[in-house]
């Protein structure tokens, strides 16, 4: 039984469109469930679920949604999805880290040639870690200084300029040492040849920021960061959307609170020197 509720989750999850490290957590999670639980029930689910308790909120809301999916894709084990219950969004909101662009520049210029350019990339069109694997060499027109973000997650995926000079240096040099020969050869390849994976990049750019102060920051905190700064730089919240691949502004809009509680905190300072 364990063996096909697994494959069943994995069907239900790929029909979902789920990204595959998604996919293989979510499995993580239901297989450590099947060891605990050999047959599942609501109430051992229940105490599995307890097990995480001490743990970050982000992980007790992975292993809540994992046991959700798990129940869901199995109906036959009797269990209904929905007794799981979910952490509040409260519980599970995680604080945006948003990182000076001047901090980014140290890190990626700090890096190697491959690790600072992609870094760079991720700033400047504010890139997912899965998007970073996604570029072509074709996408990257250094005559026009241009890039073909190709988006995730239903997002729009566009031409966008790179206009900052220190990323257009970081580009500019691991092109020349890249030296693709194919335009539909990766970007950025990985030790397979295809490109480089989700893993990796997390990997990679999570140590880097590291090195530098920010070992709470998350690689997404870059495209966070990006949209924040040229929220904060007075740039309209639908140019920020375009170069975030953002559809709606409401997606947007949701960093505005963020300026709102940069300019909260300078007030403040100021009032506190006058007193």
């Amino acid at each position: 039984m364990g063996a096909e509720s697994i494959e069943r989750l994995v069907e239900y999850l790929r029909s979902r469109g789920a990204k595959e490290h998604t996919v293989k957590t979510y499995a993580r999670f239901a297989r450590k469930l099947l060891e605990a639980c050999p047959e599942p029930t609501k109430e051992c689910a229940l105490s599995f679920l307890a097990q995480y308790s001490g743990k970050a909120p982000l992980t007790q809301a992975t292993c809540a949604y994992a046991l959700r999916a798990f129940f869901e894709a199995n109906p036959d084990l009797g269990v209904d999805y929905r007794d799981i219950p979910l952490p509040s969004r409260v519980e599970v909101a995680r604080k945006v880290v948003v990182i000076p662009e001047a901090v980014i520049r140290r890190v990626a210029e700090a890096e190697d040639i491959k690790v600072g350019a992609m870094i760079a990339l991720m700033y400047e069109v504010g890139l997912r870690v899965s998007e970073v694997g996604k570029l072509l060499c074709g996408d990257l027109d250094l005559l026009e200084w241009t890039v073909y973000a190709r988006r995730a997650k239903g997002s729009v995926s566009s031409v966008l300029p790179i206009v900052t000079d220190w990323v257009k240096d970081l580009v500019r040099a691991y092109a020349t040492v890249r030296a693709c020969r194919d335009p539909s050869e990766p970007l950025f390849p990985g030790r397979s040849g295809r490109g480089i994976s989700y893993t990796r990049v997390s990997a990679l750019v999570k140590a880097a920021l590291a090195k530098h102060g920010y070992s709470d920051a998350r690689p997404h905190d870059i495209r966070h960061s990006r949209g924040t700064n040229l929220l904060k730089a007075g740039v309209d919240v639908v140019t920020v959307a375009h170069v975030l691949g953002h559809k709606a502004l409401s997606s947007t809009t949701r960093y505005l609170h963020l300026v709102v509680d940069d300019i909260r905190r300078k007030l403040e300072e100021a009032l506190k020197r006058r007193a």
